[in-house]
């Protein structure tokens, strides 16, 4: 029988969020006919707001800016938000240019909310509740990689029906942008019913810049005989879609990526993160400090090993090696930041010098020029100056094995503790392990079948010889097979194989 989860639709702390943002909306009407054209007064002009055009149906915001100013003001001093000026007018606003063909600018507002308080639930339910209350019916879930997006889809998968009984089998759709099938963005565009697009930021932004040559880099901006030779985006802007932007300071913290988020043509965005680096007027705020004081969060142990002067080796992975457009390796390395060494992927041809691409890291100074790249199928390697040899898949200068089977024993021998300490007290304990590469987790040989990599082989290892001291008895789970124990959350291809994400669109 299959364990279903079930959702508590009565936490205050997750209704007072959604509050924040659907009461931004005060005194929007429900829309006349869609095929109507609405004039509203907006800075003492009279505008129109079109709600259909050739493209698809679009929401329509009918508030002037002095209202929703407004209403943005009421929510701040509600949720006790200090605004600097609270005469001024949102100074965020304006932070994108205003379209050429739209009459208003696009506003964005923030909610912050601490990791594990349920953000992914509350922007969800947030959307049906926008939806229920002013006929908005078209939404783009916008998410800076592809892990962060399966879990959205996992979350939309996992709470439909929650929903639905919460709102009266409201019908709704949700997608995946798939560049193959640019024609699902009509059906976004023209269908009458709540639509949930999610998107990842590299779908729209890599290469834009705003120039015509640029945009037709990426296949949304350009031409389709599939879409009657119309972009793909145009079908998005024309739906004026509320933007959700998760984890916006990893989303859009480029200018491209502000300008691919413009290019939506966005009716607001909607922000939401534990770690705003702008929270541009900002509606709600669920603080670390708030979120324990309400025992939303336990206290969270972070235990580290490292090894002596790890940092102080040249680093280099071999990620890959091919011949398309010239010999060329992917190679895994330390860059020289002003906050310390942080690994970054880098593609070079024969005779580059790491030491230059690493912002001159004093680590590999001396022998790091490139000497050789070899593509010979079956025989990948690269050479450097200083003679040293690495065949695709191997390193140097990583995480020794001592360092990180002695981080797992730690963690599981912590985690057995801890439930020994929880298990009359009905609290789940959960140990996460963040990994550099899916097969060091699963691995797959030449037939594609899996089998368990070094970091889950050690981890049945440890755990099978914890169990055995006395003091772990009564702990009903550790009569499971050690296999079941343990689970992984990857990103998977069409076939299922997990698969890194690094670079992944």
């Amino acid at each position: 029988m299959a364990m279903k989860l079930q959702f508590d639709p009565n936490q205050s702390f997750q209704l007072d969020a959604v509050a924040a943002v659907t009461d931004l909306f005060e005194g929007q009407p429900q829309g006349p006919p869609e095929y109507s054209v609405i004039s509203v007064e907006q800075g003492g002009e009279q505008i129109e707001v079109l709600g259909r055009s050739e493209l698809g149906v679009g929401n329509r915001l009918l508030l002037g800016d002095d209202r929703l100013a407004e209403n943005l003001r009421k929510i701040q001093t509600r949720n006790a938000i200090e605004v600097a000026d609270a005469a001024a007018a949102p100074e965020a606003w304006g932070l994108f240019d205003i379209p050429a063909n739209q009459p208003r600018r696009c506003p964005h507002f923030s909610v912050e909310m601490e990791t594990g308080t349920g953000k992914t639930y509350v922007y969800l339910r947030t959307i049906f509740e926008l939806s229920r209350r002013y006929g908005f019916q078209k939404f783009i879930i916008v998410v800076p990689s592809v892990a962060i997006r399966e879990g959205v889809l996992k979350n939309i998968e996992i709470t439909a029906e929650h929903f639905r009984a919460l709102y009266s089998n409201l019908p709704f759709e949700h997608f995946v942008y798939d560049a193959r099938k640019v024609n699902r963005l009509r059906q976004f565009a023209t269908s009458n019913t709540l639509q949930i697009l999610v998107i990842n930021i590299d779908a729209f932004r890599k290469n834009f810049t705003g120039t015509e040559a640029e945009q037709k880099s990426n296949v949304i901006y350009k031409e389709s005989d599939k879409l009657s030779g119309r972009q793909p985006i145009e079908f998005v802007q024309a739906a004026r879609p509320i933007v959700i932007i998760d984890e916006p300071q990893s989303v859009d913290a480029t200018e491209k990526a502000q300008e691919a988020i413009k290019a939506l043509n966005p009716l607001c965005t909607l922000r939401y993160s534990a770690t705003h680096r702008n929270p541009y007027n900002l509606v709600y705020r669920l603080d670390p400090i708030r979120a324990f004081e309400l025992k939303l969060v336990k206290q969270i142990v972070v235990a580290s090993a490292a090894a002596q002067d790890a940092l102080s080796e040249a680093f280099v992975r071999v990620e890959r090696i091919d011949y398309k457009n010239g010999i060329k390796a992917k190679l895994r390395i330390h860059l020289q930041t002003g906050d310390g060494p942080r690994e970054k992927s880098v593609t070079m041809k024969q005779g580059a010098d790491l030491f230059t691409l690493s912002a001159e890291r004093p680590t590999y100074r001396d022998g790091f020029e490139i000497a050789e790249i070899s593509a010979e199928p079956g025989n990948e390697y690269l050479r450097f100056a200083n003679g040293r040899t690495l065949r695709v898949g191997e390193e140097i200068g990583g995480l020794r094995d001592d360092v990180w089977r002695a981080q797992i024993k730690h963690t599981v021998r912590k985690h057995l503790d801890k439930e020994m300490q929880c298990r009359e007290r009905g609290i789940k304990v959960l140990s996460l392990f963040f990994i550099d590469r899916v097969s060091n987790y699963r691995d797959y040989g030449p037939d594609g079948q899996p089998s368990r990599g070094k970091f889950a082989t050690a981890f049945e290892e440890i755990l099978a010889e914890l169990v055995k001291e006395a003091r772990y008895e009564g702990l009903p789970w550790l009569t499971e097979p050690v296999e079941r124990l343990h689970n992984g959350y990857f990103a998977q291809d069409k076939k299922g194989v997990l698969k890194d994400t690094r670079g992944d669109t």
